[in-house]
């Protein structure tokens, strides 16, 4: 089971669980090389006419965790092909984009009156 809401857990649940652990945010460089192996994966070189280096490293600024990745070229990629297209930047920056709009649409109000 993987979690984010550990803190909700009651005593009874929380002593059926016998290996915990516990995963950083990933780094910057770590991003990258998440991006490189999902995009290899894909068959997209980075580097190449598609991604460049500079691409890449813009990737990997945007606070993303490995899952989201994963599905962002999963979901970028459909998206090229749909559009009868080579995977390319821009649907990787559209679809992170329509990632995080979604993600803020369901964020809780801060302010209360």
């Amino acid at each position: 089971m993987t979690t984010n809401r550990v803190k909700t857990f009651d005593e009874a649940f929380l002593s059926r669980i016998h290996v915990a652990l516990h995963f950083q945010d990933l780094t910057q460089d770590a991003r990258a090389q998440v991006w490189c192996a999902f995009l290899q994966k894909i068959g997209v070189a980075v580097g190449g006419p598609l991604i460049s280096e500079q691409q890449l490293e813009q990737l990997a600024a945007r606070k993303v965790n490995g899952r989201q990745i994963k599905n962002a070229t999963r979901t970028a990629n459909s998206l090229a092909v749909s559009r009868k297209e080579s995977l390319k930047y821009e649907h990787l920056i559209e679809t992170l984009d329509a990632m995080d709009e979604f993600t803020n649409e369901f964020k809780p109000d801060r302010e209360f009156d």
